[in-house]
């Protein structure tokens, strides 16, 4: 049987996919972890996927959210779906031997879709018959990226402006005025003794 994947324009070159169908784990479960591990590397993934089976790391819920109690950090409403990551990090190591068998760096793998769907109804028995058992179809697909090294930036060497030359003149000295000599105490008494001669007299001479 020919499985048909939801996703068009395969390259087989880089690309590596791989889906598993009747597998016993709750679709909302899985629909949530498809979402959140979209775009991620897959060994990331698969590391956080374990936390989540060791109740360490939550799934952030945005759907199917109902009565879902809120999770430590900027999470919001999350759970811890273990069957669901069990079956899904089965899924991505299967994945990365198929690169390896394709000739594809395994590290370097990043999904770039991740679906799921309804599986065939199926009835429990036993004890639990008429009871529908939960069923889902996981589609998963990763690219090869590959990871360029980040050179340095060169800084511009901008030119600085030069401003406009100003012709400036030689600062020249001032010289300072020469001191007089400071009169002795005997010359003042002098001057203060001379009597003062009359004005008048003076224009009558002239």
């Amino acid at each position: 049987m020919v499985t048909k994947y939801s996703f068009h324009g395969f390259n087989k070159e880089n690309m590596v996919r791989i889906s598993s169908s009747n597998v016993p784990v709750s679709r909302k479960a899985s629909r949530e972890i498809c979402r959140f591990i979209k775009g991620k590397d897959v060994d990331k993934v698969i590391a956080y996927l374990e936390l989540v089976k060791e109740g360490k790391k939550a799934i952030p819920y945005l759907r199917h959210r109902h009565d879902v109690a809120h999770r430590r950090g900027d999470m919001g409403p999350g759970r811890f779906p273990k069957r669901a990551s069990h079956e899904i990090i089965k899924l991505l190591n299967s994945m990365k031997k198929s690169a390896d068998d394709k000739g594809i760096n395994s590290e370097a793998l990043r999904i770039i879709h991740a679906a799921v769907s309804p599986g065939p109804v199926m009835m429990h028995y036993g004890r639990y018959r008429g009871i529908r058992r939960k069923m889902s179809s996981i589609e998963l697909i990763a690219e090869e990226t590959v990871k360029k090294e980040k050179k340095p930036k060169q800084k511009k060497k901008e030119k600085k402006k030069e401003a406009p030359k100003v012709e400036t003149k030689p600062e020249t000295k001032k010289e300072k005025p020469a001191e007089q000599p400071k009169e002795t105490p005997k010359e003042e008494q002098k001057k203060k003794e001379e009597p003062k001669k009359d004005t008048k007299e003076v224009e009558k001479k002239k």
